[in-house]
């Protein structure tokens, strides 16, 4: 770690640990005392960190006299950026906040609940720390301890990069039930640690994102210019996803099957977090880059530079050639990234940030689909003894299994079968994506079946909107300068159908104001509810939208055994009725797919096993 991210690193941990010493019954601001504490307490005497610790707030930074490239300035907009996604409104200690407010649970409100769920003020000590419903205050007690635990720990820490870990579990230890905001006019469901473990993170990239452009004048582009910085996609949201898991842990038989189960699992957990570690260790970044790792599969957060997108795809290459070389093709990595801005990760306008993980998705779903097959494999070692044409078949067959387009009409040139039966444009694609899915559910692949569904579904939905009822999103939607899709009152105002589609919308949703956010399945829905006469085809609409959002999400986000009796219990229909529901629907979404064109691959492998 250079010695720059390190500096940013620890000035961001430490940014609020004023709330702590504040919360003791100090009567300075926040940043003057965690400054004193840190500079007086602990040892610690680095001056440009215990800037970034007293001038991360706007009104001391202004007249602090610091030099243009302080790192208070990176610091200052990190904090700024996470609590926005904290939904803060305010730092100052005045009215309305209280200091023994305790911690809220972060389900209070998740999925639409109502409850005022609290957890007890405590530091990590091996025990579960369950959330419950009673009345808890914060003293000044738990919070001395709190302080006492960081004082003593940070002292007994060296200050340079090779400690820099250690530092984070110092602070998770002691700061993950603590709220990182206490205002009453807010849900307190924020740890304190999360806030400063995200403020890093953001500030490392940030630097590195500057720095990979030569800018060094930080007040002039974070502080005078912020507004325009939000709006720069300085950030990459990176996801790496291992395939292959469920075949991997449950493809036991012996006696001990229970034991090499937990054994296969909590390897692979293992796995996953030295995957990360080496990740970041090769971009020059912490833990705190590490936003989610389990389930195998983990998002970082890093910067958005040539040199970060480099990296990822040298490692990929890496560790998917020593997965060959240690379990044949039994595992993959699969990585997506996208760009984003503050404002995005902000969630401005309402629903980017949801398109953020979309495209993260897309990409690791159409990754799996490049992953090596046993015929490319095969066909490396025996190449001198396959004739060329057959060869072209075969790189034509691994490119339209990866939906390569262009390198699969390449490899056709000058050969004289057709194995693609619908030939152009959009209906071509969907068709050659859905027959993948049906692939890997014939494979008994349910895992990734059911994940790949996620990015087929609202693609559906659409064409099926076009094609049944001759609507299109331009009709009810504005497209945003990223091409997608808000659905819009305004736009609906100007046409009849778009009028249609408004009183559609109201009467789905039971609400006169119409919510202008990004098209999803859910709107598309609405309006076939209200204004279609196809009852059999709103139903499939119906179970298509519930297979996608429940089942897809537990088999993308736990360790569980995704076999089709797992399937059937969750949806009450077999993998295969999925298929044949996705089948319907391809053919409502205007695709003119005869029963034969289903079975298009099985004729492309029999023509080049002939050719062999």
């Amino acid at each position: 770690m250079r010695t720059e991210l390190y500096k940013i690193t620890t000035g961001s941990l430490l940014h609020d640990v004023g709330k702590v010493v504040h919360r003791t019954g100090d009567s300075h601001s926040h940043a003057e005392s965690g400054y004193a504490f840190l500079k007086e307490q602990t040892g610690l005497d680095d001056a440009e960190i215990l800037q970034q610790v007293r001038f991360h707030h706007a009104a001391e930074l202004k007249n602090a006299g610091l030099a243009q490239n302080s790192l208070a300035y990176i610091t200052y907009i990190a904090d700024n950026i996470a609590s926005a996604t904290d939904r803060r409104t305010s730092d100052a200690q005045g009215y309305g906040f209280s200091r023994d407010l305790p911690l809220d649970s972060i389900f209070n409100l998740l999925n639409g609940n109502d409850e005022h769920m609290k957890y007890a003020p405590k530091v990590l000590d091996g025990s579960i720390n369950y959330p419950a419903l009673r009345s808890i205050k914060y003293d000044e007690t738990f919070y001395s301890r709190c302080l006492d635990n960081i004082r003593d720990s940070v002292k007994g820490i060296d200050h340079n990069e090779a400690y820099i870990n250690s530092l984070l579990e110092v602070l998770e230890a002691n700061l993950t039930y603590v709220p990182s905001s206490t205002s009453r006019e807010e849900v307190a469901d924020i740890s304190l640690f999360d806030h400063s473990k995200l403020t890093a993170a953001l500030g490392c990239c940030i630097w590195e994102y500057l720095n990979a452009q030569g800018v060094t004048d930080y007040r002039e582009r974070l502080f005078t210019q912020a507004a325009s910085f939000y709006q720069e996609k300085a950030f990459l949201l990176y996801s790496i996803d291992i395939s292959g898991i469920q075949d991997f842990i449950y493809s036991i038989a012996d006696d001990g099957a229970l034991k090499a189960l937990r054994a296969r699992s909590f390897y692979l957990e293992l796995l996953m977090e030295h995957l990360v570690d080496t990740i970041l260790g090769r971009i020059g970044v912490s833990r705190a880059n590490c936003i989610y790792c389990g389930g195998g599969h983990a998002y970082l957060l890093l910067a958005n530079t040539e040199q970060t997108i480099k990296t990822l795809t040298a490692f990929e290459n890496d560790i998917n050639g020593w997965f060959l070389d240690m379990f044949g093709t039994a595992l993959y990595a699969a990585g997506g990234y996208a760009p984003c801005s503050a404002n995005d990760l902000k969630n401005e306008p309402d629903g980017t940030y949801k398109l953020i993980f979309r495209e993260v998705s897309n990409q690791i779903s159409a990754r799996k689909l490049k992953r090596y097959t046993a015929a490319q494999l095969l066909a490396q070692d025996i190449a001198d003894f396959i004739p060329e044409n057959t060869m072209s078949m075969l790189r034509a067959a691994e490119c339209r299994l990866q939906l390569d387009q262009r390198g699969y009409a390449k490899a056709m040139q000058g050969i004289d079968h057709k194995f693609q039966p619908i030939e152009m444009g959009d209906r071509r694609q969907l068709f050659e994506y859905v027959l993948s899915l049906q692939i890997k559910m014939q494979q008994g692949n349910y895992s990734d079946f059911l994940r790949g569904l996620t990015p087929v579904v609202l693609d559906l939905f659409e064409m099926c909107l076009k094609d049944q009822l001759k609507i299109t999103p331009e009709q009810f939607c504005y497209k945003t300068n990223i091409g997608a899709y808000r659905i819009s009152a305004d736009v609906m105002q100007k046409s009849e159908v778009g009028k249609k589609i408004m009183h559609a919308l109201q009467q789905g949703f039971g609400d006169l104001n119409i919510k202008e956010e990004f098209i999803g399945s859910m709107p598309i829905m609405k309006i076939f509810e209200q204004m279609s006469s196809n009852t059999e085809l709103v139903d499939d609409l119906h179970r298509m939208r519930a297979v996608e959002s429940d089942v897809r999400n537990v088999a993308a986000h736990e360790i569980v055994s995704v076999t089709d009796d797992w399937i059937f219990r969750k949806t009450k229909m077999h993998a295969e009725d999925i298929m044949k529901l996705l089948k319907r629907l391809v053919i409502y979404a205007g695709v003119k797919a005869k029963n034969e064109y289903w079975n298009s691959y099985s004729d492309m492998n029999r023509v080049i096993a002939e050719n062999l």
